[in-house]
Order: structure tokens, then C-alpha cells, then sequence
């Protein structure tokens, strides 16, 4: 049943908003999380598959070849990032309201937006500060000052089948820096570092502050104010994939124009990647409206919104899910931890642009005679278990689609192009959390938690550090000068490939034949794994037993 809970204005522009649903699951606790930010890497070899990537696949560049060729420009730091406490250096642990470790709720919350007659649906999902309620009988209600976070809002097209059509991780606005201890956390967004990079190229000099303790302001910078992030940039070979591929199509278009310059190439390349406004979240621009600060409310909000909001809440208690804070610390510097990191974000992208609610699979390239899969079909993945926004959609077709973008993107990542051997397996709940086992080599097994209701506070593209943020800006600069530098790359002459791989496809698109080529590996000279820091305490195991 619907239940209009109000209505806005923005401008001349009316919204009316209608909650669908609101579900909340309990949840016992996780593991403290810790900023890792995506951090690059620019090396002769690299900018070689660069240029033998650009001279196959011209502007249409699929992901699994940003995996094979350039998976070491940039991925998650080996090491957690560090903090001055007193002047003495402490891992960057994310601070979340009342602590990792309490009790809460984390929320999916289905909104109809309608704007002047035309009617979209959000998904706004994320966590409250604690999960303080009530039973009476078979009802459960929750405290009125409960406190809601946004993590992230979707948008669902609606188009014969509901797709998610655009989905945005959130931050600031209500959170402040006191998340990331008081310091000036930065968003190292496609825009901001090509932005940057331009400025630098121009002028010579560095926007970015260099002293942490200058507080400073602008649109790279998490503030008070919410701002919203692509999610998919969450996944480092996603987002270098579309910096690729809007600079070289602004280059495709300059070689086609005598008016165009390198200002012009750089200004419309920041333009196709550029960060979305917050009003193109409907809710949290409405919300705001109605007297809320930020990306941060209070359930009394919404009863007062929508009176009859508790006969339509669906309150789920802790004997759906498992125990967060079991399992490997997310401090530790080790190849598990770094790649059940990327596993998470890869994941959690490969779900986004498939519209999956849940997934389950198994994947390995160890069952070879010799330890190894055969080299024309180095990786096996099999799909145990997904749900779709189309659920009854899903069909054999649909399994094989999932395993083929798990074996051409993840498995590359995680196998280092097939050099080393890994076992992992997944069982993810989008918008809510993420488990993950994984070995390599036949080590033991190694379980992580992964809570993706707040992904957007612990996201890669984060960093406190102006040196990690320095460094992205600079490599960037110098793969997009490089490409400047060698256009005859891009003629259209000697393009090998024409690969259609759209940004956010859809089912009907993905399963089937495959449309990527024959698999090809590079060898890069750098060490991906950083020597553990001296700030880091001794990795712990917990053997929490087998939980798929």
C-alpha cells in the first residue's frame, strides 16, 4: 500500500513523495573499517598496454582489458591509512555513530518521486545509530530519535522490468569530519583529479593544500553539506575505465574538429565524468527541504511525514544475518585483505549494472592437473545463488552472463592475470553486507565482513592524505598526456576492435556469446604488496567455520 508522506518544492518544480516500503534489518556489529584508499602507480610498462589497449579497443574500451592491462595503475593501498594522534601515527579507523561494534539497524527504503506528473522510484539505503526498540506482541517498533544515515540512493528505471538505472554513494552532510578525525578527507572523484590535473598541466602549480591542517573548502572536499558520488567508482578499473573513455572520445572528437585545443579535450572530459548534483537525488533534496540538515534524520521524520508509516515498516531481528564481527581484522596488510577489499567493490559494481539484489558464486583457477585451469579457460566460476530486481527473470543465460564478468574482471584482478592461484567465495546482499572467503596459493582460508550499507564513508576513492591525493592527480595527468602525446594511437585505422561494452548494461546485453577477444596478459615489474607497517598490530585469525 501507498502512503504520501508530503510534498516539496524546489523552484516551480512540485515533488510529491510516496513511501513504497521501508525494511529494516537488525544487525549484531562488525568489524572497525579503516580508509585504504585507491592509490597509482605509472609505469613504463603500464603506459605500453595502455597504448597497445587503446590501439585494439580505440574510445570502447570493455573493462576486462582496463583488468588485464592496467590492474596496477590503481588499486586499494596494501596498507590502512595512518592518522597523527598526538604525533604519534594510528591507523585512520572510521568513526560510526556509537562505534562498529553496536547494535543496529541498516535500511532499504523504496520512495516514488513524482515531479510534475512525471513518477520515478529511489532506493535510499543505509544505517541507523543504534536499534533501540520495542516488542508488543507480534509488532516491533523502534524509538522515535533513532537516527538515520544515507549511504547511497539508486534510481530505478522502469521500463517493462525495473533496472537500476543510476546509483550514488553519499557523503558528508550530517557526518562530518569527525569521521575521519577531524581531518580534511578528500574525494578523489574522476572530475576532481582531471580537473586538477588540468590545472597543474596549465599553471604548473597544485590546488591541493599541503599542510592537512588548513581547513579548506570546495566540491573535493567532504563538508557538511551532502554530496553525491557514482557508485561504481568504487571499483578502480570502473573508474579508470571511464576516464579512458571519455578523454579519448573527446580526443576522437578534437581530431575531428581544427577548433578544438587541449583545453578544450580537457574541459569535456571533466564534463562526461563530472559528479552529479545532490538534487538529482530526489529524497535527500526534498528531505532537506523539509527541515532535516543534511543527509541525516530522525524516524520521527518520517512518522511526521508519513502518519501511517508503522503499518507499512517491515522490521527484521537478528536471526537473519550472521555476526559482522567475526572473521579477519580490516587493518591487516595482507594480500587477502587487499583483495577482499577489491573483491567487495568489484562486486558490489558488477551488482549495480546487473540490477542483482543477492548473489552467491564460487571462483578458482586451481583445479588444473598441474594446480591451474587450462590457459584457454583459466578461471571457473559457478553462480550458486542471484536475485534481481526481475527475479523471475533470470534464466541459465543469466547465470553464465554473471560468471563471464566475474571471470573476465574480478578473476583477472585477483590472479594478478592468471600468476597466481586464488580461491574465493562470495555471498553478497546489496545494500547490506558482503561476506567473503579467499586464499591463495592453498593458504588457509581467510573470512571477511564486508558492510556495504556504509560503504560510502569507508569508499577508496577517500583519502585524508594530500600526497595520495597529489600522486592520483599527477599519474592521471601523465596517462592523459601520454595519450595527448601519441593520438595516432586512436586512428580509427588501427583499431583492432570495435567493442560496444556499454557503461551500465543491461541482462539482454551481457549474457550470451561473448563479445570480448581472446585473453592476452602483461607482466608489470611493481610490487603490488607493500612490507606491513609498523602501525599495524599482527594479523589475527578468527576461524569462524565454514558459512556458505
Amino acid at each position: 500500500m501507498y502512503q504520501d508522506y508530503g510534498s516539496a518544492y524546489i523552484g516551480q518544480r512540485r515533488d510529491k513523495m510516496t513511501i513504497i516500503n521501508l525494511r529494516l534489518y537488525e544487525t549484531m556489529g562488525y568489524q572497525d573499517q579503516f580508509l585504504r584508499p585507491n592509490k597509482t602507480t605509472v609505469t613504463g610498462q603500464i603506459l605500453n598496454n595502455i597504448d597497445h589497449m587503446l590501439g585494439q579497443y580505440g574510445s570502447k574500451i570493455p573493462t576486462q582489458a582496463i583488468s588485464r592491462s592496467t590492474s596496477k595503475f590503481m588499486l586499494p593501498s596494501a596498507r590502512v591509512e595512518t592518522f597523527s594522534d598526538r604525533g604519534t601515527p594510528r591507523a585512520m579507523n572510521v568513526r560510526i555513530d556509537n562505534g562498529w561494534n553496536e547494535k543496529r539497524f541498516m535500511f532499504i527504503m523504496q520512495v516514488e518521486i513524482e515531479t510534475n506528473g512525471i513518477r520515478n522510484i529511489e532506493l535510499v539505503s543505509g544505517y541507523t545509530d543504534r536499534a533501540d526498540h520495542v516488542v508488543r506482541g507480534n509488532e516491533v517498533f523502534i524509538a522515535d530519535d533513532t537516527i538515520f544515515y544515507v549511504n547511497s540512493v539508486s534510481r530505478i528505471k522502469q521500463m517493462g522490468v525495473p533496472m537500476i538505472q543510476s546509483a550514488y554513494s553519499v557523503t558528508g552532510g550530517g557526518m562530518g569530519a569527525g569521521t575521519f578525525h577531524d581531518q580534511n578527507t578528500y574525494r578523489m572523484t574522476p572530475m576532481n583529479l582531471i580537473q586538477h590535473a588540468d590545472i597543474e598541466r596549465i599553471e604548473g602549480l597544485s590546488t591541493v593544500a599541503n599542510n592537512p591542517d588548513i581547513r579548506i573548502a570546495g566540491s573535493h572536499v567532504v563538508g557538511n553539506q551532502p554530496v553525491i558520488t557514482d557508485r561504481l567508482y568504487s571499483s578502480p578499473t570502473t573508474m579508470f575505465r571511464r576516464i579512458m573513455q571519455s578523454f579519448t572520445s573527446s580526443i576522437m572528437q578534437a581530431s575531428n574538429s581544427a577548433m578544438m585545443t587541449a583545453d578544450d579535450i580537457y574541459t569535456n572530459t571533466r564534463a562526461a565524468v563530472g559528479d552529479p548534483d545532490i538534487f538529482s537525488c530526489r529524497f535527500i533534496s526534498n528531505i532537506n527541504m523539509n527541515g532535516t540538515s543534511g543527509s541525516v534524520f530522525e524516524y520521527r521524520r518520517l512518522k511526521d511525514l508519513c502518519p501511517h508509516l508503522e503499518e507499512i515498516v517491515d522490521i527484521s531481528l537478528l536471526d537473519f544475518t550472521v555476526d559482522g564481527r567475526l572473521g579477519e581484522y580490516w587493518d591487516t596488510s595482507t594480500r587477502e585483505t587487499q583483495m577482499a577489499l577489491i573483491a567487495s567493490t568489484m562486486v558490489s559494481t558488477l551488482m549495480l549494472n546487473m540490477s542483482l539484489t543477492e548473489l552467491a558464486f564460487v571462483s578458482t583457477n586451481m583445479m588444473g592437473n598441474n594446480g591451474f585451469m587450462p590457459l584457454d579457460q583459466p578461471f571457473l566460476t559457478e553462480i550458486r545463488r542471484a536475485l534481481s530486481l526481475q527475479s523471475d527473470r533470470l534464466t541459465p543465460n543469466h547465470f553464465d552472463a554473471i560468471a563471464d564478468v566475474i571471470n573476465s574482471e574480478l578473476a583477472e584482478v585477483l590472479s594478478e592475470n592468471n600468476e597466481i592461484g586464488y580461491d574465493i567465495e562470495v555471498h553478497a546482499m546489496i545494500n547490506q553486507d558482503i561476506q567473503i572467503r579467499i586464499r591463495f596459493e592453498n593458504n588457509p582460508w581467510t573470512d571477511y565482513t564486508f558492510p556495504s550499507f556504509a560503504d560510502s564513508i569507508i569508499s577508496p576513492i577517500l583519502t585524508t592524505k594530500t600526497d595520495t591525493y597529489r600522486q592520483s592527480i599527477s599519474d592521471v595527468g601523465a596517462v592523459m598526456d601520454h595519450v595527448v602525446n601519441n593520438r595516432s594511437i586512436l586512428d580509427p585505422r588501427n583499431v583492432m576492435h570495435d567493442v560496444n561494452d556499454e557503461y551500465r548494461p543491461s541482462f539482454a546485453d551481457r549474457y550470451g556469446e561473448s563479445r570480448y577477444p581472446d585473453r592476452y596478459d602483461y607482466q608489470d615489474d611493481v610490487p603490488r604488496y607493500d612490507e606491513p607497517s609498523r602501525y599495524d598490530p599482527e594479523p589475527v585469525r578468527h576461524d569462524t567455520g565454514n558459512r556458505f
